[in-house]
């Protein structure tokens, strides 16, 4: 990662895999029409003796029930757009080998964009399906929460009698982190 200041949501453990949401911590709005990247992801500690698989996956549910949850300085849900809630989204189609005792981040492309006064976050979710959309934001401190979901389908070249490889199964929601987005004169 860069050399920006990063905040890190409280670890959660889960069946001996340590998860962590990891945000830039300041956010510098754009003073012209453009766009802004920005650090977010999660962090994935493996604390067993098993090799584990990884892939990041997000599942959209009509019922709303949606992994990447952003709040407001009011302190308000903020509704995301620009997505199809019927469809199954993949941030990364690659698979990962997280070995015991070590850590694998896995990076949200995540964007601000400034169209005039209009200041709106896109997180990827899916190279064919796009980004969703946080729109209508303005300088402040924000919270993001994120989960991990993964249903495991490995694929065949991962069988390997050498080594002892579980896929990771289950859903785990993240704490809340804080982040600022800040004007172009603020520091």
């Amino acid at each position: 990662m860069n050399n920006l200041e990063l905040h890190y949501s409280n670890p959660v453990e889960f069946n001996g895999v340590i998860f962590q949401s990891v945000v830039q911590s300041k956010i510098f709005i754009p003073i012209l029409p453009t766009k802004a990247d920005f650090q977010l992801g999660i962090n994935v500690t493996n604390q067993t003796s098993i090799v584990f698989c990884f892939k990041y996956k997000t599942y959209f549910e009509l019922s709303n029930n949606f992994p990447i949850m952003l709040i407001a300085p009011d302190g308000n849900k903020i509704k995301p757009s620009g997505y199809n809630q019927s469809i199954l989204g993949l941030v990364d189609e690659t698979y990962y080998l997280v070995e015991s005792e070590e850590t694998v981040y896995f990076s949200l492309e995540s964007r601000l964009y400034r169209c005039l006064s209009q200041l709106t976050i896109a997180i990827r979710y899916s190279d064919q399906f796009g980004f969703i959309y946080f729109p209508n934001l303005k300088h402040g401190i924000y919270k993001i929460g994120l989960s991990y979901i993964f249903r495991p389908d490995l694929p065949q070249e991962f069988s390997n009698e050498n080594i002892s490889l579980g896929a990771w199964s289950g859903s785990v929601s993240l704490p809340l982190v804080e982040f600022k987005l800040v004007l172009p004169l603020e520091k």
